[in-house]
């Protein structure tokens, strides 16, 4: 029994509320905090590092939400581009892991954009 109390007492700590808080305003805080990260446009990857959650279970939470028509599904090709090649303008002594790690994309995606963006640049 102390063992989940400790725990619950995390999670609360973990989301800034009190210890009097219910559960039902715990969940429903959790939640928005879920959804506001999804739009602001953070990975899936990086809210699930942040929340300590799976990001198996959290992409199915996202897909419940969107076939509910609580949150719009994002197209990220085309956000992800303008962002990744912009960062890559304004800094461009960072090296392609450091980009994407402050911009919580994959590796692999930088070094696609730039590519492309230098052979754009080269034409």
């Amino acid at each position: 029994m102390k063992n989940r109390t400790k725990q619950r007492n995390k999670i609360k700590e973990a989301i800034n509320v009190s210890q009097e808080t219910s559960y039902l305003r715990i969940a429903s805080k959790l939640e928005n905090n879920l959804i506001n990260d999804y739009r602001n446009h953070k990975t899936i990857g990086r809210i699930a590092q942040e929340q300590n959650i799976s990001v198996m279970f959290l992409t199915k939470y996202f897909d419940g939400l969107i076939e509910r028509g609580i949150i719009e599904k994002r197209r990220l090709f085309g956000f992800n581009r303008k962002i990744i090649v912009a960062a890559y303008k304004q800094n461009q002594n960072l090296n392609q892991s450091e980009l994407a790690r402050s911009l919580g994309v994959s590796r692999q995606l930088v070094a696609k954009y730039i590519k492309g963006e230098l052979q754009n640049a080269n034409d």
